[in-house]
């Protein structure tokens, strides 16, 4: 069953079920506007600040689905189009490192390490437009939901910000192969959704993220 919960009362259980909040919004969207049922809608409206009425308004609509884009509410659902990926602290979609860590980053300043997620931002306009086109693609699909299929998405894109962390202890014996960088550093990673190839498919293909991007990188040394 299809659920709305708070970022910070996320149960380790419920990890597998949340959908990746740029696919959970138009699934949150569908079902505010048509009337589906959501268990934890009334308190997700109510945080939003929103009086509960038969129809919402296209601004109250707006609202709600900024508190999902941000990642603050998380939609849950038992098959997920494509659950997010999650770091340490559950549920961000938006981890970026407290102060008192920068700082520390700033006094070892250059020295082996890895890239880490820190963000993900979706670009909404480019993305609109993109799934204008797909939406005009599949007006021959009678009796489907656009959005149901991962076809919908094609050709849309997200930037993915990374940051240079030192290794953890799990990972030290990576450091002699590991490039230098200064702690701190960002570099962002343009990726665009689309079929390619996936060996773990029966069909050899899947529609993914790409160029396949981990969460926390790796970059070795060149070696002669």
């Amino acid at each position: 069953m299809d659920k709305l919960v708070r970022r910070r009362e996320l149960r380790k259980e419920d990890l597998p079920k949340v959908e990746d909040p740029f696919f959970a919004e138009s699934k949150v969207k569908r079902a505010l506007q048509c009337g589906g049922y959501l268990r934890g809608e009334t308190e997700f409206l109510r945080d939003c600040g929103i009086t509960l009425v038969q129809q919402l308004s296209e601004r109250d609509l707006e609202i709600a689905l900024k508190e999902i884009r941000s990642g603050r509410w998380l939609f849950l659902t038992s098959e997920p189009f494509r659950p997010m990926r999650l770091d340490g602290q559950i549920g961000a979609t938006r981890c970026f490192p407290g102060s008192g860590y920068l700082d520390r980053q700033a006094e070892r300043k250059k020295g082996s390490g890895k890239w880490r997620t820190i963000d993900i931002d979706y670009d909404g306009l480019k993305n609109t437009f993109a799934m204008l086109q797909n939406r005009l693609g599949s007006l021959g699909d009678e009796g489907r939901i656009f959005g149901s299929e991962a076809k919908d998405y094609d050709n849309t894109s997200r930037v993915v910000t990374q940051q240079w962390v030192p290794l953890d202890s799990h990972d030290d014996h990576l450091a002699s192969r590991s490039v230098v960088h200064r702690y701190g550093e960002l570099r962002a990673i343009t990726q665009r959704y689309f079929e390619g190839e996936d060996k773990w498919q029966v069909s050899g293909k899947s529609w993914h993220w790409q160029p396949v991007l981990p969460f926390e990188t790796y970059e070795h040394r060149e070696t002669k």
